[in-house]
């Protein structure tokens, strides 16, 4: 039995739950790979399930699923049975290293009628865990000198591969920045590719007006923030 090096377990920073037979899947979204292999690993029993593209797992239910330019690592796990409830350990082999758990709740399938029965609930749950989710490049803190030109971008990235991301809304303080007259020198791009939508904001000339918490919103799916201040010369 393999022991691992640090003895303190990682923590938990996500939950998916399903209902038995259906589809998991696990996701990680780190901010950069580089050279580095992303593995999945099992952690009642620390076995490495998928390395990078690869399955070393002889259960045919595991898959690693992900598109090339994306910045999606998923693991898939098919036909789910209420054994396989538990962690599962993602790894990225840079210095430092990245771990990320996903604890996995695999549930008896229940029958019931009504947008608030627990059926509908775990539909809601399942889909949540699928949804495109939005991830702004940089520290959660950025400053800029009043005058300069800065560009923020996000990559939206949607862990069920079929599943489609229609676009992206940028804000500032809650308000869409397209919908802010008076301010020049503002533009927004988006790219859309297979699995992934790139969004990015340049203002250019910046004041303290400009200063506050921008958001990039997929038009469905989890949001990203981050602080801009704004620095007088």
């Amino acid at each position: 039995m393999r022991e691992r090096k640090n003895s303190a377990r990682p923590k938990v920073k996500a939950t998916s739950r399903v209902e038995k037979s259906e589809a998991a899947f696990a996701v990680l979204i780190p901010l950069y790979v580089g050279c580095g292999y992303v593995s999945w690993i099992r952690s009642k029993d620390l076995h490495i399930l998928t390395s990078s593209d690869i399955t070393f797992s002889s259960d045919q239910r595991f898959s690693p699923v992900h598109t090339p330019g994306s910045d999606a690592w998923t693991l898939k796990l098919e036909d789910t049975k209420k054994s396989d409830t538990g962690n599962y350990e993602c790894q990225v082999n840079t210095e430092p290293k990245i771990m990320y758990t996903i604890l996995l709740i695999v549930k008896d399938s229940e029958v019931s009628e009504g947008n608030d029965s627990p059926h509908s609930q775990q539909t809601q749950s399942s889909y949540e865990s699928t949804a495109p989710v939005a991830t702004i490049m940089g520290p959660r803190e950025q400053r800029v000198p009043s005058g300069s030109t800065i560009t923020l971008r996000c990559i939206i990235t949607s862990p069920y591969q079929p599943r489609p991301i229609r676009g992206a809304q940028w804000l500032r303080d809650n308000k869409l920045l397209t919908f802010q007259p008076g301010r020049g020198g503002l533009v927004i791009e988006t790219e859309r590719v297979a699995g992934r939508t790139s969004s990015e904001v340049t203002l250019a000339s910046v004041t303290m007006e400009d200063m506050g918490k921008y958001t990039c919103r997929p038009t469905e799916g989890r949001a990203d923030t981050i602080l801009l201040i704004v620095e007088q010369d």
